[in-house]
């Protein structure tokens, strides 16, 4: 499987007057116009998500690091993507929203600090670190010698970083984080596998259209480049997706014809369901990575033969099936979704006060067992697994023994009944 990716022209009023006024406030770019700015954002996301029928994940809402901005709620729109892009629909309910404002800039994925890399990790930089003093390099590096400085502070996790940097270079964090941290990794991985990266189009200075180009990364393709990492503020590692890799895609994606284009969401809709499959294969070529394969989309919704649109898609009244509205009415959830959702049902089942009586189940007091909980959900195979992240790893086969029992008396029971209430059936249920 290569990446795969295709390309939407929208040119609905609302979203077209939002993305202009949006880059009103990015180019005043003040303090001042920071909160205004934040709000154009958020309304530019607003009326995009109504094209893929989602809402804005509540806890990327908040700046919570690596959680995807929008959770696509109805299956419709998750299946035609999943099917579009050869995947399970659990990858692609999660879509991680990019706004250019103008000019070429690398895409950024996100960044996270040293505070929550794995020990492995940290004792591998540290290592890094001091091979670089003993090397010489130190004094060769602007962090260091060009500030007349040849030492770091083994102590400061940002020193460590840059004393790494002044060896492997900004780019080499990447392939040692999917070594040495392979969690992370794959939180990088979740926020960057589903890109949705829009950009205005601007004729004789006027905001015409918003191009819309979604790239899906099968995680085998998950490499360095196209993505790339570098040193962020303090003591963090950022991932970015290269501008010359995704400038490449857009002109394959130009090249093959007109694009696609809709004005409302129920073209969208229907565009969506009818992407043929067909492909045009390209490759990349990388200097210091392996070389990359990548399919280009192209829908046919007028139900032609040729592996394009050749103009612009005709509003009108399209005619749902009952089937499709009965579907739609099940909304679609991730795995982190589930996992917040059903953290909150178990703690509220906890007792909470009095002395601890392994009878009643395990006591909520600071709420570690809780949130170490995490749930994985494989719609294909119809399956919810389970498992305890560290330190509670540790013993959660203890707790799943009498008297305590949290997998029969508390975990699976609130599993059974919130599945049901979510999806109208159940699923199988595995402790991992």
């Amino acid at each position: 499987m290569a990446v795969v990716a295709f390309s939407i022209t929208i040119t609905e009023p609302e979203l077209i007057k939002n993305y202009a006024r949006y880059m009103e406030e990015a180019q005043k770019a003040s303090k001042k116009q920071a909160n205004k700015l934040t709000y154009m954002e958020n309304m530019v996301e607003r009326s995009l998500s109504r094209y893929y029928k989602a809402t804005t994940n509540p806890a990327a809402a908040k700046n919570a690091a690596l959680v995807p901005d929008l959770s696509i709620d109805s299956p419709r729109i998750a299946q035609a993507l999943a099917k579009s892009f050869g995947a399970d629909i659990e990858d692609v309910v999660d879509v991680e929203a990019k706004y250019r404002r103008g000019g070429s800039s690398d895409t950024t994925i996100g960044q996270r600090s040293a505070s929550v890399f794995s020990q492995g990790f940290l004792d591998q930089l540290k290592l890094m670190a001091r091979q670089s003093e003993e090397e010489g390099l130190l004094a060769k590096s602007k962090d260091f010698g060009g500030k007349g400085i040849d030492t770091y502070d083994v102590n400061n996790p940002a020193e460590v970083l840059r004393a790494v940097r002044a060896k492997i270079g900004g780019s080499g964090f990447f392939n040692l984080v999917a070594k040495y941290d392979p969690d992370l990794h794959k939180a990088f991985y979740n926020k960057a596998k589903n890109l949705l990266i829009t950009e205005a189009i601007i004729i004789k200075g006027k905001v015409t259209g918003i191009k819309a180009v979604n790239i899906f990364f099968p995680f085998k393709d998950f490499q360095s480049p196209p993505f790339i990492s570098e040193l962020g503020k303090g003591s963090s590692i950022r991932y970015k997706l290269s501008d010359s890799f995704e400038s490449t895609l857009i002109k394959r994606l130009e090249e093959t014809g007109p694009p696609i284009v809709t004005n409302n969401v129920e073209e969208f809709t229907k565009i969506l369901d009818s992407i043929s499959g067909r492909k045009k294969l390209g490759r990349v070529d990388f200097a210091s990575a392996p070389p990359l394969d990548y399919e280009l989309q192209f829908g046919v919704p007028t139900g032609g033969s040729i592996p394009r649109v050749t103009g612009k898609v005709k509003r009108g009244n399209y005619v749902r099936k009952e089937k499709e509205d009965k579907e739609s009415t099940t909304r679609l959830i991730s795995s982190a979704q589930l996992t917040t959702i059903l953290q909150n049902r178990i703690e509220n089942k906890m007792p909470k006060f009095g002395p601890a009586n392994p009878t009643e189940g395990l006591k909520y007091r600071t709420g570690r067992f809780v949130n170490s909980l995490q749930f994985t959900i494989d719609y294909k195979k119809q399956l919810i697994s389970y498992f305890a992240n560290p330190p509670v790893s540790e013993y959660f086969d203890k707790f799943h023994s009498r008297p305590y029992a949290v997998g029969q008396r508390l975990i699976r029971p609130t599993i059974r009944k919130t599945v049901q209430e979510l999806f109208g059936r159940q699923f199988r249920i595995i402790k991992t």
